[in-house]
C-alpha cells in the first residue's frame, strides 16, 4: 500500500473515493426527506456510461471557480512578466529576512480572519500566489508557505463566523424555518470560540514548523512556477504595481464582506441602485448598460464578478507596463494553463458530489444513523411569515390539528395558554392555567387532558418566544457526529447538505438541540477539510504548490487531533446546558 501511494497520491486517493461513492450507489437506496419522514426510492446505480455525465456536470457545477482560477492564473502570469512586480517581490522578501516567522504568522492570522467574515472561500486565493512567492524567495519551504496560506484559509472555514458561502447557504435552510436564525445568532458565540482556539492552536504549530524550515541548512529550492526573474535594471517603477495591488485589495474587501447583512450598512446597495437607474436623456441608463444586468453591489460579489474585475486589472497592468497585444495573449494563456492540473483535481472532487446528487443516498444513510422513532407532537410553524405559531399534532400525521396561540380554555375572556398580551407574535407565558406565573403540575395535567397525553409540553420559561423544548428531548451526539462525517465526506458542499438534510434536522430537533446539531455539522465539515480527499481548497492547494499529501498530514495531524478534542468538549457542554 505504501508503494502504491509513492506517486500521484492525490489522484489515486480521489480515484478511490470516487470508486467508493459509485459502489455505495449500488448498495444504498435513494431517498429524500419530508420533515422527519424519509421517502425511499429505488437504487440509482451509477454505471460506466454515467461517468461522462458525471464529468460534464462536475465541470458545470464548478464553472464559476474554474473561470475564476483560469483568469487568476493569467493575471499572475502577466504580473510576473512586469519588472515592477518582480522588484516588489524581491524587496519584500529582503525586508522580511530575519523576520520570516513573524511574516508567516501574520499572514496566517490575516487570511484566517478574512476567510471567517468574507462570503467566498475561493475568493481568498486571490493574493495567495503572491504570498507564496514571497515566502519561497525569503527561504521558506513549500510546506510552510502552503500551511500559512491555504492552511490558514481552512482554519477560517473551520471558524467561520459571518463568512464563507457554504455556511451562509447551510444557514438558510435553518433560519427559513426558525426566525431566531440558528446559524447567525444561537451558535455564533461558539463559532467565535472555535475560531479563536483554532487560530491560536494552528499558529502555535505553524511557528515551530517555520522555525524548523529556516534552521534547515539545505536551501529550499524554488519551483519554476513560483520563481521571479531577477530585475537588473535599477530604474524600475514600483508605483503602478502598488496602485494595482492596493486597488484590487480594496475592491476585494468591499465586494466580499456582507456590509448590509453583518453591519447593516446599506450605502452600497443604495449607490448601486442609483447607478443602475441613472439615465442620460430620457431613458438611456448608461451605467446599467455598461455594467450589465448581472452587476451586483459591493458586499454581494461572486466569483464571476471577481473574474471580471481580475480581467480588467490584467488589462490595466498590461497597459501600465506596455505589453504588446500578442505578448499579453500568450502570457495570459500560459498562466491559465498552469492551473489546469489543480483545476482538474477540483473537478474530480466535484464528481463525488455529482454522484451523490444523481443518486441521493445520503438522506437514506443519515436516516439510518440518526433515525428518530418518536413522532413530532408539537411543532413550530412559521410558514415563512416570521411569526411563531405553536401547533399540536394529536393524530401523529405530522400536520398540526389546531393552534394554541392565545387560548381561552375556561371561557372567562382571559388567555390561559400561549398568551401574547403585547401582540408581538410570541407568547408571554406558556401554559399557565392557574395564573401563578409558572408552569406547575396542575398546568401539565391540564395539557395531558387536552391532547390525550400524546403531546409534549412546549415550554418557554425564559419568555423569549422560543420554546425551550421542541419535538424531541433526546439527542445522541455520537450518531450526529457520524452522520455529519459521512455527509461531509461524500456530499462535499455544506450548502447542499443544508438543502438535503435541513428539513429533517429542523423538524426532528428542538430549538436547543437544533443549535447543537447545526454546530456539529458545521464544525465537523470544517475539521474534515484539513485532510479528506474531497476538500476542494486542500486538493487545489496541494496540487498548486506541489506539496505532498503525506508531508501535509505529518504537519497537520496534531492540530486536527487537538481541535477534535476541543470540539468534543464544546459539543458535550452544549448537550448538558
Amino acid at each position: 500500500m505504501k508503494k502504491f501511494f509513492e506517486k500521484h497520491t492525490i489522484a489515486k486517493m480521489l480515484g478511490i473515493v470516487i470508486f467508493i461513492a459509485i459502489v455505495l450507489t449500488w448498495i444504498i437506496p435513494t431517498g429524500t426527506f419530508n420533515g422527519t419522514q424519509l421517502i425511499k426510492y429505488d437504487r440509482i446505480r451509477i454505471g460506466f456510461n454515467d461517468l461522462a455525465t458525471v464529468a460534464y456536470n462536475s465541470i458545470y457545477y464548478g464553472i464559476d471557480k474554474i473561470v475564476y482560477l483560469l483568469v487568476l492564473g493569467g493575471f499572475y502570469a502577466v504580473l510576473s512578466k512586469t519588472d515592477g512586480y518582480r522588484k516588489l517581490i524581491s524587496n519584500i522578501a529582503k525586508k522580511i529576512k530575519g523576520k520570516e516567522t513573524l511574516f508567516v504568522i501574520v499572514t496566517s492570522v490575516v487570511l484566517t480572519g478574512l476567510t471567517s467574515v468574507t462570503s467566498s472561500t475561493f475568493a481568498m486565493i486571490l493574493f495567495v500566489p503572491m504570498l507564496i512567492t514571497i515566502m519561497l524567495e525569503a527561504g521558506l519551504n513549500k510546506l510552510t508557505a502552503f500551511a500559512s496560506t491555504f492552511g490558514a484559509i481552512l482554519v477560517g472555514v473551520l471558524g467561520a463566523t459571518f463568512g464563507t458561502e457554504t455556511l451562509n447557504i447551510f444557514n438558510q435552510y435553518f433560519s427559513q424555518t426558525l426566525t431566531i436564525e440558528t446559524g447567525k445568532g444561537l451558535t455564533l458565540v461558539f463559532r467565535v470560540i472555535i475560531l479563536g482556539i483554532a487560530t491560536a492552536l494552528y499558529n502555535f504549530f505553524l511557528y515551530f514548523a517555520s522555525k524548523k524550515a529556516l534552521e534547515n541548512k539545505k536551501k529550499n529550492e524554488i519551483d519554476e512556477d513560483f520563481k521571479v526573474e531577477e530585475v537588473k535594471s535599477k530604474n524600475v517603477k514600483l508605483f503602478p504595481i502598488r496602485i494595482v495591488l492596493c486597488l484590487l485589495f480594496i475592491v476585494f474587501i468591499l465586494g466580499f464582506v456582507n456590509w448590509d447583512g453583518i453591519f447593516k450598512i446599506n450605502t452600497f446597495n443604495e449607490l448601486h441602485n442609483w447607478l443602475m437607474d441613472f439615465s442620460i436623456g430620457k431613458d438611456f441608463k448608461i451605467f446599467s448598460y455598461i455594467l450589465g444586468t448581472s452587476a451586483v453591489p459591493f458586499g454581494a460579489f461572486d466569483l464571476f464578478t471577481l473574474s471580471t474585475v481580475l480581467f480588467v486589472f490584467t488589462i490595466l497592468t498590461a497597459i501600465l507596463y506596455s505589453f504588446k497585444f500578442d505578448e499579453l495573449l500568450t502570457t495570459f494563456g500560459t498562466g491559465a494553463l498552469k492551473l489546469i492540473k489543480p483545476i482538474l483535481g477540483m473537478v474530480a472532487v466535484y464528481s463525488v458530489f455529482i454522484i451523490m446528487y444523481m443518486s441521493p443516498i445520503v438522506p437514506t444513510a443519515v436516516n439510518s444513523i440518526m433515525k428518530k422513532d418518536n413522532i413530532p407532537n408539537i411543532n413550530i410553524d412559521y410558514n415563512g411569515a416570521g411569526v411563531a405559531w405553536f401547533n399540536i399534532d394529536t393524530d401523529e400525521d405530522r400536520k398540526p390539528d389546531y393552534n394554541l396561540m392565545n387560548q381561552d380554555l375556561d371561557n372567562d375572556g382571559k388567555c390561559d395558554l400561549n398568551c401574547d398580551t403585547n401582540k408581538d407574535g410570541y407568547p408571554d407565558k406558556n401554559i399557565d392555567f392557574n395564573g401563578n406565573g409558572k408552569v406547575d403540575e396542575y398546568d401539565e395535567s391540564i395539557v395531558k387532558q387536552l391532547d390525550g397525553g400524546k403531546s409534549v409540553l412546549n415550554l418557554d420559561t425564559d419568555g423569549d418566544g422560543i420554546p425551550d423544548v421542541n419535538v424531541d428531548t433526546s439527542h445522541n451526539l455520537l450518531t450526529t457526529m457520524l452522520a455529519a462525517t459521512f455527509t461531509n465526506i461524500f456530499q462535499v458542499d455544506l450548502g447542499y447538505t443544508g438543502y438535503s438534510l435541513g428539513g429533517f434536522l429542523v423538524s426532528g430537533y428542538g430549538a436547543t438541540h437544533l443549535a447543537l446539531v447545526f454546530l456539529v455539522f458545521f464544525a465537523i465539515y470544517g475539521l474534515l477539510q484539513f485532510f479528506i480527499p474531497t476538500s476542494l481548497i486542500l486538493i487545489f492547494g496541494l496540487l498548486y504548490t506541489k506539496v505532498e499529501y503525506k508531508d501535509w498530514m505529518k504537519h497537520i495531524w496534531r492540530f486536527v487531533l487537538g481541535m477534535l478534542c476541543v470540539l468534543l468538549i464544546i459539543f458535550i457542554f452544549m448537550s448538558i446546558i
